[in-house]
């Protein structure tokens, strides 16, 4: 039966449920028989089975994982309702493994969803028609000494609903599937075999309070247990380290409930190492305090995670052990002083990332082995702060990251983001959602309050905000006053509830408001080839004494394993593959997920790791921002360099050893170790290194690389790990000789009606023409070329790329403007060197602009490229690549390159040192989710590509090049889904460029790459040198080092992008009052904030844009060129809006007139001085307000 209801959210008022309604369709039930929350714990029948702790080897405690009797069904009206009745006959039913999410199982489809139900909106009413139905049958012994003690039964995760029957018997219910429901069953079983039924519904009236960014799975997808204890036991306890005002002396603070109290309760306190740091002992009591002082007792932090434990022991009047209860204790303090968060009384950084729980084969379900997978990779790379976004995470995870440490931010199963993320949000207004939110604290905070790896407690993760969310801060407050809570719901709209300034997304120069210690608790987001701009962001980060570090979006790619599909192969001969949302709907046409999921649906593919946790280039670049070890130069010329200790609370010479090298292209020159690193937490040193044996030798570069190791093995590493390492260039540098063209052998060339063709020794070199390319080049009887050098100002489009190019910053047409180059001139001229110069001139398609291109031929087989673009009159803005694209023969896999780092760089993430490195063309290809731009190599020296004979081709640049070598062009990757949609060629497409536009990462809907690191399409030139060779690896350096003809320049000069960045996408036009064309790229037409809204005089009214991101613009055409003397724009409210006012006479070619990019005031009315004669005048929201939209009420132009 369904309860009455409005189905918009927009003035819902909530009906009261109706009796007969079930309970997983009754917002006012939520649970049902169930044991009130308590702090995880396992029994034990004496202290060395506690000291083990392990559960499974305690004699109360039976794990009930395995495989399950299963039958699913469509929805409730289809279920088999007898089911749980013992004579029941499941004989035809299948079996499912327990713990495990059903669709992963083959029942029904996985859906993913950014944000939005994947069941129809009808708030509070769940749905019935499309709400399958998992019955769950299973079996389990009683011993008979379990016979005389009290029995429960736990579940630790159940997504969503579910009902449970012992012995035909109904016990209960609950809801809410991230937290645990136990059951007091000892009424209900009987000694020897027992039947369980577990009826589990997809979706509750809960579950819209669980709109998370993930995969909507469902099912008994955490652990299944049975625990007994005696009658007389300790039913929860909280534990508090409270130290002293110097964070020197602590006392170990233990409260106690304990049901049917008898003799006594002690705690033990045993040191890291084992021994006895105190004992306390008090009569037992439906309420126990016991107190332990402990002088000085290690500290616990991320860095030192020290843990003492405490065995909490029940005895009966005789003295006899009844219980023992170990709990691992960590001696530490988390407050919030002024604008500082301090763990131990000193201010700390949070290098965090938000982590979902997922496997890409079992969903959900995780293990102690994946976890520690995690963790691993965490120390690996200097993370040491997690958010369990966005929900509670399964119980072993707190204590690994207690074990490990690892900061915790730990997040209540609370996400509407359906209703919005505002102040307006219909479920934080309505008081019958009150319970359910409050529920969801409390559960959270009952169970896990005695991890000291937990630092904040976080209310849930976009539900907006409104007066539900009070009496959830003031119970968390009340009940553990220990701790903080966060909700950046609240803060980001300027809301009351939260201890923290939080955003997310926000812009790398925000540092919260003030009076709180700001945090970012989602940056970067790292959706397919991204993470850019780190250092912007960390450099606000390192120099704000407020800001305390972020959280990454996210850490893993939500991938499932799939077999290739059928029809599909895989390019690189992979059988599986890892699919995202909407493949279920595109690939196996499942209606369900047609209607309910997500179409854009790589956005669960955002992780610094793969699905199958390979790391992403992006996470090396976090590792180097993260790192803990920082080096600067003081005096490179006398070797002096400063080392600072970036760890709050370990002595680096206790576990880093330093080491430095000078290389060159050559390899390693010189070197040695830092003697000590001691040097305190937070303090710096200066040290020098001995250079004075290094004779600069012609050709060469000298770096000066610093490295710090770990001095021991570690969980996560062998001793000799990298925590970080830095890189100096030296300015010593002898110019390479120069080689006389003249001295070369002769060359011999002629010209054709369409062909000009140079030969050499040893090698031959064609040009057509009529295309203005080089269409043959042979080196000892080997075809270098399979297509010639062509323009080429397009990439295949990252994710990032994609959001941001609904804003059509780059017009589509710069695609193919390389292919349609048409050939207007062609000059041959012989050289006084003997050198044969071939020139083209070419123009591109739509007035895009020419594109000249020289080349030089020299007798030793050299041809010196050079390359020239002169804009045109509809050149754009910017483009993706300055650069030259050509396609060797197959068989010429071995790439090698001098440049930056290993793996993938770009101009906005290029921390990597410069060095010689080797691989192979398909070795440098990045799996991300859908195929896009990916391997670039950056400050490339030299890049070779060369066959199994070491016949190849040298690329040399006369300033650092941008490379990039792979076996697909850019227009087939854009447009795949995956890898298994492309066939791989055998030629290496190589592009040889200038420069490649920054990969962003500020969010992947809407944001470019910062300014800086934008192309813009204006006049660029470059020289670059093709060298064929026959060489091994050992030899290419000293081939790469100099150029014939010219000497080579380590500096590369652009064009800077001035701005502003105007996209040319327009949604809304209209025809003001005053008879001007109005435009803007966006607005809010469901609340009626329209464009017209700015100009009808009523201050009442405004413009809204239809999202919360960057960039937003509003635009008046006055039709002809007018004086503007003085814009008055009156903004929604009285906030920090940071714009900038464009000026235009054509609508294409724009300047700044005005710039408050910056921001800086709070006023509602702003007076922009324009002092310009324009026709067009556009109003660009570069930042809008934290937590606010680009609105604008009202626009008046002063002339």
């Amino acid at each position: 039966m369904k309860k009455e209801g409005l189905a918009a959210i927009g003035g819902l008022v909530l009906a009261s449920p109706l009796a007969a309604a079930p309970n997983w369709d009754n917002i006012e039930v939520i649970q049902e028989n169930c044991e009130p929350p308590h702090a995880t714990m396992m029994v034990y029948p004496d202290a060395a089975a506690a000291l083990a702790g392990v559960r499974e080897d305690s004699s109360w405690f039976r794990l009930l994982n395995g495989q399950w009797k299963f039958q699913w069904s469509e929805n409730p009206e289809n279920r088999p309702e007898a089911f749980f009745e013992t004579e029941f006959d499941d004989s035809r039913w299948g079996e499912i493994k327990v713990p495990s999410n059903w669709q992963i199982q083959g029942h029904g489809v996985p859906v993913y969803k950014d944000d939005g139900l994947v069941f129809p909106l009808d708030l509070p009413n769940a749905p019935h028609e499309a709400n399958p139905v998992g019955s769950y049958r299973t079996e389990f012994k009683i011993s008979k000494d379990w016979s005389s003690r009290k029995v429960y039964l736990h579940f630790d995760g159940v997504d969503a609903a579910f009902f449970v029957w012992v012995n035909g018997r109904k016990v209960g219910y609950s809801q809410g599937s991230r937290t645990p429901a136990e059951f007091d069953i000892t009424d209900y079983i009987q000694p020897g075999k027992n039947q369980l039924a577990v009826e589990v519904y997809r979706f509750c009236d809960g579950s819209y309070l669980e709109d998370q960014d993930m995969w909507r799975l469902s099912g008994i997808f955490r652990d299944v247990y049975l625990w007994s204890t005696a009658a007389p036991h300790i039913r929860d306890f909280t534990v508090v380290t409270d130290l002293d005002e110097q964070y020197k002396d602590a006392i170990l603070k233990v409260d106690a409930e304990v049901l049917n109290p008898v003799g006594s309760v002690e705690v033990v306190l045993l040191d890291p190492s084992g021994g006895e740091a105190g004992r306390a002992r008090s009569p037992s009591a439906p309420s126990v305090a016991l107190e332990i002082p402990v002088a000085a007792p290690a500290k616990w932090s991320a860095e030192n995670p020290a843990l003492y434990t405490a065995l909490i022991t029940l005895r009966d009047s005789a003295g006899k052990t009844i219980e023992v209860i170990p709990q691992a204790v960590g001696f530490r303090e988390v407050e919030i002083r002024g604008e500082s968060f301090l763990v131990n009384g000193k201010q700390i950084l949070l290098k965090g990332v938000n982590r979902h729980e997922h496997d890409p084969d079992t969903g959900h379900v995780v293990t102690r082995e994946t976890m520690m997978r995690d963790i691993a990779l965490f120390k690996q790379h200097n993370i040491n702060a997690v958010r369990t976004s966005h929900y509670p995470d399964d119980p072993l995870w707190y204590a690994l990251c207690d074990q490990y440490g690892i900061y915790v931010m730990d997040e209540a199963n609370l996400e509407t983001h359906f209703a919005g993320n505002d102040p307006g949000n219909v479920v934080a207004n309505t008081p019958a959602w009150q319970e359910q939110m409050l529920d969801r604290q409390r559960r959270m905070v009952m169970r896990d309050k005695n991890h000291p790896s937990i630092i904040t407690w976080s209310m849930g993760n976009e539900a907006g905000d409104g007066p539900n969310f009070k009496p959830c801060l003031d119970w968390i407050h009340a009940t553990d006053p220990t701790r903080p809570v966060h909700y950046e719901g609240s803060s980001r709209s300027g809301g009351v509830h939260s201890d923290w300034g939080s955003n997310m997304y926000a812009a790398e120069t925000v540092d919260g408001r003030l009076g709180q210690p700001y945090l970012l608790c989602e940056y970067t987001h790292s959706m397919g080839n991204s993470t850019g701009n780190l250092k912007e962001y960390w450099d606000t980060i390192h120099a704000s004494p407020r800001h305390h570090g972020g959280y990454i979006w996210d850490w893993m790619d939500q991938g499932l394993r799939i077999p290739v599909p059928e029809g599909k192969t895989d390019p690189f001969g992979r059988v599986t593959a890892m699919a995202y949302g909407s493949f279920w709907a595109k690939y196996r046409d499942a209606a369900y997920d047609k209607k309910f999921g997500n179409w854009i649906g790589q956005f669960c593919m955002n992780g610094l790791v793969g699905a199958d946790w390979e790391p992403h280039p992006g996470l090396k670049a976090l590792k180097h921002v993260y790192r803990n070890i920082h080096a600067a130069p003081v005096d490179l010329a006398a070797g002096k360099v400063r080392i600072k200790n970036g760890f709050d609370f370990v002595n680096l010479d206790d576990i880093a050893e330093g080491r430095w090298s000078v290389v060159s292209d050559a390899g390693k020159a010189t070197g040695g170790i830092f003697q000590s690193l001691d040097i305190p937490p937070g303090a710096e040193k200066e040290f020098a290194v001995d250079l004075s044996s290094i004779i600069p030798e012609p050709g060469k570069e000298y770096f000066l690389n610093l490295e710090f190791v770990t001095k021991a093995d570690a969980f996560y590493a062998k001793a000799g790990h990298v925590l970080a390492e830095e890189q100096f260039k030296l300015l010593m540098h002898e110019p390479a000789a120069l080689q006389n063209p003249a001295a070369l052998p002769a060359l011999k060339w002629k010209e054709k009606k369409d062909l000009v063709s140079v030969r050499g020794k040893g090698f031959s070199v064609k040009f057509n023409k009529v295309s203005g390319r080089m269409d043959s080049f042979v080196f000892q009887g080997v075809e270098l070329v399979e297509e010639g050098l062509r323009p080429d100002f397009w990439r295949a489009r990252t994710d990032n790329d994609m959001g941001a190019s609904r804003r059509d910053y780059i017009s589509t047409t710069w695609k193919t403007a390389g292919e349609e180059a048409i050939t207007s001139g062609c000059d041959v001229r012989l050289l006084a060197s003997g050198a044969v110069k071939v020139s083209f001139e070419s123009e591109l398609p739509d007035g895009l602009g020419m594109f000249d291109t020289d080349y030089t031929v020299y007798g030793n087989g050299e041809i010196a490229v050079s390359a020239a673009y002169s804009k045109g009159g509809r050149s754009g803005q910017i483009l993706y690549r300055y650069g030259m694209r050509m396609a060797m023969p197959g068989g010429f896999e071995n790439i090698s390159w001098h440049g930056r780092g290993s793996h993938a760089t770009y101009s906005d993430r290029c921390f990597a040192p410069v060095g010689v490195y080797h691989g192979t063309i398909d070795g440098q290809w990045i799996d991300y989710s859908n195929p896009q731009e990916n391997g670039n190599k950056t400050d490339v020296r030299w890049a070779a590509l060369r066959n199994a004979d070491g016949v190849g081709l040298l690329v040399k640049g006369a300033q650092p090049l941008s490379i990039n070598a792979g076996h697909f062009r850019a227009a087939e990757m854009e447009d795949a889904a995956y890898a298994f949609d492309l066939q791989r060629r055998d030629e290496a497409i190589l592009n040889i460029d200038l420069a490649q536009q920054g990969v962003g990462g500020n969010n992947s809907w809407g944001a470019t790459p910062l300014h800086e690191y934008l192309l813009p399409a204006e006049d660029f030139s470059y020289r670059f040198h093709l060298l064929p060779v026959k060489a091994q690896e050992k030899e290419l350096p000293a081939l790469g080092r100099s150029l014939t003809g010219v000497e080579r320049s380590f500096e590369v000069s652009l064009p800077k992008f001035e701005g502003p960045l105007i996209g040319q996408a327009k949604v809304a036009e209209c025809t003001t009052a005053q008879g001007w064309t109005a435009t803007a790229d966006s607005e809010e037409t469901a609340n009626g904030n329209v464009v017209a809204n700015a100009f009808d005089g009523d201050p009442e009214t405004r413009w809204c844009a239809a999202d919360h991101q960057n960039g937003h613009w509003l635009q008046v055409d006055f039709g002809e060129e007018k004086p503007i003397g003085t814009l008055k724009i009156v903004w929604e409210n009285a906030s920090d809006y940071k714009y900038r006012v464009a000026v235009s006479n054509d609508g294409n070619t724009w300047k700044t007139a005005a710039d408050f990019s910056k921001g800086g005031d709070e006023l509602q009315t702003k007076l922009a001085p324009v002092n310009s004669s324009a026709r067009f005048v556009r109003i660009i929201v570069d930042v809008p307000p934290l937590g606010r939209w680009a609105c604008i009420r009202e626009i008046e132009v002063i002339d």
